[in-house]
């Protein structure tokens, strides 16, 4: 995406990031998102482009999230990797594990914010480390090339973070676990 020009002004966009960046403007004022004269933040071309995705993003998961708007019964998974597979196919550079990772990693970034040292809570600990495992994971194994060594390093945290997350999420079941059967567990 960056121009190879010497004399590029990397604070001037591309021609590919100014039509990447009108696209994401215009999908965000149809979506209702912004209003059409309320002007972008002054950020970087690349830095830009992820605000946009990011408000994009938040809007995808408010809709989704909306009961409201489906059948009774109807679900949300199979025709959303349908049409999550469907865009795949139709972009010709698609690299789902790597933005799964970037769109993770900010999921991550919310749940449980960088620098906080103490534990919100057993659930918000277990999904945060949960959610970062994962995206580690996937950033390991996109389509970025990484040595072997490097993919192993990354694993070994993400498996440290997993079992971080099970002892939070333990903390959880015994919290709210109540006595007798479990459900589910038969007679």
């Amino acid at each position: 995406m960056n121009d190879p020009t010497p004399d590029h002004d990397p604070s001037a966009p591309t021609r590919t990031q100014r039509l990447v960046l009108d696209g994401l403007r215009a999908a965000c004022i149809s979506t209702m998102i912004l209003p059409p004269d309320q002007p972008a933040p002054n950020l970087p071309p690349g830095a830009l482009i992820a605000w946009y995705t990011g408000l994009l993003s938040a809007a995808i998961d408010t809709i989704a999230a909306r009961l409201d708007l489906y059948a009774p019964g109807e679900l949300y998974g199979a025709p959303a990797v349908t049409g999550y597979s469907t865009g795949l196919g139709l972009l010709v550079t698609a690299r789902p594990r790597l933005g799964m990772a970037y769109r993770l990693s900010a999921y991550s970034t919310l749940i449980h914010p960088p620098g906080l040292s103490a534990s919100i809570d057993p659930a918000t600990s277990a999904i945060g480390q949960a959610v970062t495992a994962a995206s580690r994971m996937l950033l390991a194994t996109g389509t970025i090339p990484a040595e072997p060594g490097e993919v192993a390093a990354e694993f070994r945290t993400a498996h440290r973070m997993l079992l971080t997350a099970a002892r939070f999420a333990a903390d959880v079941v015994r919290a709210h676990d109540v006595p007798g059967p479990v459900a589910g567990s038969g007679p």
